[in-house]
């Protein structure tokens, strides 16, 4: 008999390489989970900075009104809130307009807000009040043709230089 030799491992051997992979795998479930919490924030902070942004255009585009808000709920996006609060700048005909975008505090979580501050121009009555009003060009009764104004300014466009052609000097 050979007393040398071995031919498999031993209890102490199997052990330990057992809990060598039960605890790497605990971390690794560990590590999962918080790849997961992060994923998931970052999924609902994006969505708070599209729903922020598509709020704030509705205010450039005047389809919502830059007035104060509080706290209304979202139409589109059950659970989520905005509120807008708008203040005068010092500076001429402008408006400090704040938009935040925030989700109810989930269990466990921190609540999910961001904030879009845009200046805007001073909502007025009449955009058009301060502008000249437009006279069309006077036209003689006999003539049919258009001609131009003397006091007309016409604007031309530059002239396109031409690149030369490989072979040509």
């Amino acid at each position: 008999m050979m007393h040398g030799s071995r031919r498999g491992f031993s209890l102490m051997e199997v052990m330990l390489a057992t809990s060598i992979l039960l605890g790497s795998s605990i971390a690794l479930i560990e590590l999962a989970t918080i790849g997961r919490k992060h994923a998931n924030s970052a999924y609902d902070l994006n969505t708070a900075q599209l729903l922020c942004q598509a709020k704030m255009d509705e205010l450039i585009a005047g389809i919502a009104s830059s007035k104060g808000t509080e706290e209304q709920e979202l139409l589109d996006n059950p659970g989520w809130f905005y509120s807008i609060e708008s203040q005068p700048l010092r500076l001429k005909d402008l408006t400090e307009v704040k938009v935040s975008v925030f989700q109810e505090a989930r269990e466990n979580q921190k609540q999910i807000r961001f904030t879009l501050v845009r200046w805007l121009p001073t909502e007025s009555k009449d955009p058009f009040a301060d502008a000249p009003p437009e006279t069309p060009p006077a036209q003689s009764p006999s003539s049919t043709t258009s001609q131009p104004d003397s006091t007309e300014q016409r604007t031309s466009l530059p002239r396109r230089r031409s690149m030369p052609r490989e072979g040509t000097p």
